[in-house]
């Protein structure tokens, strides 16, 4: 009998564009052992789940071995959920063979493992991903991961080439969830009491119950002073200090971010948030720089600072000459148009040979050293990456076999991971025993 997967091999991802998408075209049926191909045990391979938080376990066959895979991203959604911006994701490093996953809803769930690679060191995937582990609230994503194909959006398409991030295997799976796995919210003073301050709900049970603990010891004591003065003068000052820096900044040269921005988060009432508030007072561009588009940078035609600098300069100028024309010189009013040619001459001379020599010499040796650094630290991450591959390729091979793959996933004969084997058998005692105390409350 065929095995049908569906495979996408070698394909690029492109970080100039705002989400991802899997074309349909790019999937295949095929029974060729030779073809990579990712296998996931969840926790029995049911179609109907016993809990809402369930072990899995990866395999991989020779053909993927091969390739090395480093991670997986796991995106999971609700039958209701018709964006693709919607739902859980989870990016899953291959080197642990197993992990949990949890579904925040009950009913019918996709459930899709996109097996990534790059040729510059799993640290490139990390960074590209935290693009799409970004949420704008819980269970809505910053950037979409479309898996219906639709060319007609401007998300990320898996092409092939050689890129630093691409695609080199995928596994689909659909389940159901009962609702007999979800905790209930409670409706009651009690509920909206314990929530108070926070942001959003709690996912579960265990996040609830810290709240509650929270909510009837330090919170009746702390309430007037965090809440009334501390919050309020928190917000007074914090507001001044950004107003001034940022202001002070754009004065001196360097522009600065909105300058208002963030504002909503400091003055919010039901929450207080000093980790979201963006504290960067300026935009990261050098001294002088306006903007910066497709690389190249516009300048301030002149600095406030710049201004200040002529107008004191100015004026002890002016008057040391009118001490020096009030001493040795009656007719002084033709030495000062004189004088005040000369200043406006000078500056334009000097703002010229600056923008001349930043022009033809700052930035030709900062594309040098750019591109220099560029190309030793690609060669140092594919040193680092060629010194791992025998072993790491042994490891996949051997412990991750497809052939070894049990039907149910037992804890304790759990493969041992490739890093780190110590902090993941303690990862997933942790949330074995979670998943037992804390049903997840329900998003839908």
């Amino acid at each position: 009998m065929l095995v049908f997967s569906k495979i996408v091999s070698w394909y690029r991802i492109s970080a100039f564009e705002k989400g991802i998408i899997m074309n349909k075209n790019t999937t295949t049926n095929s029974a060729l052992a030779t073809e990579p191909k990712l296998s996931v045990i969840l926790n029995g391979g049911s179609d109907v789940l016993e809990s809402a938080r369930i072990p899995i376990q990866f395999g991989v066959n020779n053909a993927l071995a091969e390739i090395q895979p480093t991670h997986v991203l796991v995106i999971i959604q609700h039958e209701s959920e018709t964006k693709p911006c919607y739902g859980i994701r989870k990016l899953i490093p291959l080197s642990r063979g197993s992990d949990f996953i949890c579904f925040d809803s009950a009913g019918k769930h996709t459930v899709t493992f996109i097996a990534l690679k790059s040729s510059l060191g799993s640290q490139v995937i990390e960074n590209k991903m935290e693009v799409y582990l970004k949420e704008h609230r819980p269970g809505c994503y910053c950037y979409y991961v479309d898996l219906n194909g639709n060319t007609d959006t401007h998300g990320i398409s898996f092409e092939h080439g050689d890129d630093a991030c691409y695609v080199v295997a995928v596994f689909t799976k659909t389940i159901s969830l009962p609702k007999e796995l979800f905790a209930t919210k409670p409706k009651s003073w009690v509920w909206n009491w314990a929530n108070l301050w926070h942001r959003y709900e709690p996912t579960d049970q265990c996040s609830y119950r810290k709240r509650l603990f929270f909510a009837f010891s330090l919170k009746p004591i702390i309430w007037f002073v965090v809440a009334v003065i501390a919050k309020y003068l928190w917000a007074t000052m914090s507001s001044i200090w950004l107003i001034t820096a940022k202001t002070t900044a754009n004065f001196l040269g360097w522009r600065s971010e909105p300058i208002f921005n963030d504002f909503d988060i400091i003055w919010d009432w039901h929450s207080w948030n000093p980790g979201q508030v963006d504290w960067d007072i300026t935009r990261g561009y050098d001294y002088g720089v306006w903007d910066r588009e497709h690389g190249k940078e516009k300048y301030y035609p002149i600095t406030g600072s710049a201004v200040l600098m002529i107008a004191v300069f100015g004026l002890l100028f002016y008057t040391l000459l009118d001490i020096i024309l009030e001493a040795f010189w009656k007719d002084k009013g033709l030495w000062i148009v004189v004088f005040a040619v000369g200043v406006i001459v000078i500056f334009c001379g000097c703002t010229l040979l600056r923008s001349l020599i930043r022009l033809h010499f700052v930035e030709k040796t900062g594309d040098y050293i750019r591109t220099q650094w560029d190309t030793e630290t690609t060669q140092r991450r594919q040193i680092s990456v060629g010194k791992q591959k025998p072993l790491y390729f042994q490891w996949l091979r051997d412990t991750l076999n497809t052939d070894r793959l049990p039907k149910k996933v037992d804890l304790s004969t759990v493969p041992v991971a490739f890093k780190q084997p110590l902090v993941h058998k303690f990862r997933l005692s942790f949330n074995a025993a979670k998943a037992k105390v804390c049903k997840p409350f329900p998003r839908h």
